[in-house]
């Protein structure tokens, strides 16, 4: 079993301009339903089967957000095992996009003997084999892994365009530096901190899984969010905004940084809060952005269980996605449906996507 469903993301279009944005996610919201009143063991054990992608940090989320409502928060040792799981499925997710689905993007075949590799290659703990991948798919065979670590090394990387991935972002670089750029804020990247504001939420807003906000104001969630001070970054930022270009150039910068061998430290991706008695959040930084599981668990069964998942924050109706694409000029149809299909995948979506253009 598993809770699909798709974006339909609708431009209104004059020829010249975008008009108009409106994004509709038909995934149902029904995790509530199928966990209540279950065991809290079996209700753990399912989650992972719920979902196609991003299974192992769902099942991270589900356990922590339990284990909080019972009142029990992840020692040391436990923790540091579920964020090597949940590192590892991030390297693994990002780099199948990068070998999977930009290429597409480009009209060119996938590598498929890389990403066969990148499939089974991670497992929990160090993702050596990925590192092998990252290293000669992603930097470059020659490339060292501080390549990307300053602005100025980055810049020299991408003008180099050592592998397909460098090249796919420099050719976005020179035609649309500013693509989707949006003034919607980042998550911050107090992962507890921001977990905790959604509890609160969740409690009060029936609608908050569906269209969650930041301080009343939809917001960004994602590898542009957590890496928006690494120097490069920082400074595609104060060229072109939060865009597209800045949201790819992340996900390559926090997947070297997510399998180097030399890192000197890794944040905190993953964490529990206890917010009331018998209630409890867990909250996972997926590749795809914050995730967060609240439970509610009374005599040892799920009472009430809710998910805000990445997508729900950067498919927001006003969110980073639609005020990136308003104003969005483009020579033609095809053209449009290219940038607005590139500017999706620079937010990572969990579910399938479709495009309408509609003249206006």
């Amino acid at each position: 079993m598993n809770l699909e469903g798709e974006l339909v993301v609708r431009v209104g279009w004059n020829g010249a301009r975008v008009t108009a944005v409106d994004v509709t996610s038909t995934r149902p919201h029904v995790a509530g339903q199928l966990l209540a009143g279950r065991p809290v063991a079996e209700a753990v054990d399912m989650v992972p089967r719920l979902f196609s992608l991003c299974g192992r940090s769902q099942g991270v989320a589900a356990a922590l957000a339990c284990e909080a409502a019972a009142g029990r928060l992840p020692d040391a040792t436990g923790l540091h095992e579920r964020e090597a799981a949940v590192r590892g499925e991030a390297a693994q997710e990002v780099l199948r996009r990068m070998l999977l689905d930009w290429p597409r993007l480009d009209g060119v075949a996938p590598d498929a003997g890389a990403l066969a590799a990148a499939r089974h290659a991670i497992a929990p703990g160090e993702p050596n084999e990925v590192r092998a991948i990252v290293g000669a798919r992603v930097l470059g065979a020659s490339a060292p892994w501080n390549a990307l670590d300053d602005a100025d090394a980055g810049e020299r990387w991408l003008a180099a365009g050592p592998t397909p991935v460098a090249a796919f972002i420099a050719r976005r670089a020179a035609e649309r530096p500013g693509l989707a750029a949006s003034e919607v804020a980042l998550l911050p990247a107090d992962g507890a901190a921001v977990a905790r504001a959604v509890g609160v939420a969740l409690a009060t807003d029936p609608g908050f899984e569906r269209a969650p906000v930041w301080q009343g104001a939809p917001a960004e969630t994602g590898a542009l969010a957590r890496m928006r001070s690494q120097p490069w970054v920082a400074a595609v930022v104060a060229r072109g905004g939060r865009s597209a270009l800045a949201r790819l150039v992340a996900r390559v910068v926090e997947l070297v940084a997510l399998v180097r061998p030399d890192a000197p430290s890794r944040p905190t991706v993953a964490g529990a809060v206890t917010v009331a008695p018998g209630a409890g959040i867990g909250w996972v930084e997926t590749a795809r952005g914050l995730l967060v599981h609240a439970a509610e668990i009374a005599a040892g069964v799920v009472r009430r269980y809710r998910i805000v998942a990445p997508t729900e924050w950067n498919f927001h109706p006003r969110g980073a996605l639609v005020r990136g694409l308003e104003g969005l000029a483009a020579s033609g149809e095809a053209e449009l449906e290219g940038l607005v299909r590139l500017a999706i995948e620079s937010l990572d979506p969990c579910v399938a996507h479709r495009v309408e253009v509609a003249r206006v």
